[in-house]
């Protein structure tokens, strides 16, 4: 049976502990998962900047384990970059403790946002089992696996140490502000490219004359209806700034 690479990337006692909680019950859920992190899995005396190269080269995906005090912290940054680099991005993603999707900001607000919680690291182990190729097993079985390490995994969790201020940070308006209009111009753009897709294929099958237009008028009703869905959908977005020099 092939191993599924995981790389757990982590900084300071509390998101160690957190790994290393991963690294012990993510194999009891699916044995197929391979949970790597550097505490455990780099030998003493070796480079340990070559293991790391080398994990991440292998790994399938990637969990970066975050906390308030280890945002910015240089090898989290340096991991989640290597992560984004290797593995599909719906597979590198952020394990959040004591944080909420909304304080995590760019490039780690790009991963895909995961709670300390039984709900969402269940749905984890999931998305996890269903990239194992011919070692997933059926989401019936991650859950009854899931359910039996809970209580244990529950308890590590809420033990786990102190490595500072666990206060959540404190984001400027304008980055957030930034990042909003990033995401509004990204919808406008997938809502008006579906729009257009619409139209087009409307179009081609009128020209072959694959079906009757129903009634007069029909066509501008249609046309109508997906302009008012482009309307509902598309965000405005405040005028650039550098457009105005």
């Amino acid at each position: 049976m092939e191993k599924m690479k995981i790389f757990v990337s982590w900084s300071g006692p509390r998101s160690g502990a957190v790994a290393e909680a991963l690294k012990e019950y993510l194999p009891m859920i699916n044995n197929a998962f391979d949970p790597w992190l550097s505490s455990q899995d780099i030998a003493k005396g070796s480079r340990s900047t070559i293991e790391i190269a080398q994990a991440l080269a292998a790994a399938k995906a990637g969990i970066i384990c975050l906390t308030p005090n280890n945002l910015t912290a240089p090898w989290i940054l340096f991991e989640a970059g290597g992560v984004s680099k290797t593995v599909d991005k719906p597979l590198a993603c952020t394990l959040l403790i004591g944080l909420e999707p909304s304080d995590v900001s760019k490039p780690l607000g790009d991963f895909q946002h995961t709670r300390l919680n039984e709900k969402e690291l269940l749905e984890l182990a999931k998305t996890l089992n269903n990239a194992a190729g011919e070692s997933a097993r059926k989401d019936t079985q991650i859950e009854r696996a899931f359910k039996l390490c809970w209580p244990e995994l529950s308890e590590k969790l809420e033990k786990l140490p102190s490595d500072g201020s666990t206060t959540r940070p404190e984001r400027e308006p304008q980055e957030m502000l930034e990042e909003l209009t990033d995401l509004a111009r990204q919808t406008s753009l997938s809502v008006m490219e579906s729009h257009r897709q619409i139209i087009d294929e409307i179009k081609r099958l009128e020209s072959m004359q694959a079906f009757a237009i129903p009634a007069l008028g029909a066509w501008e009703a249609i046309q109508q209806a997906s302009h008012n869905a482009l309307r509902d959908y598309v965000i405005s977005t405040p005028e650039d700034d550098s457009q105005k020099k």
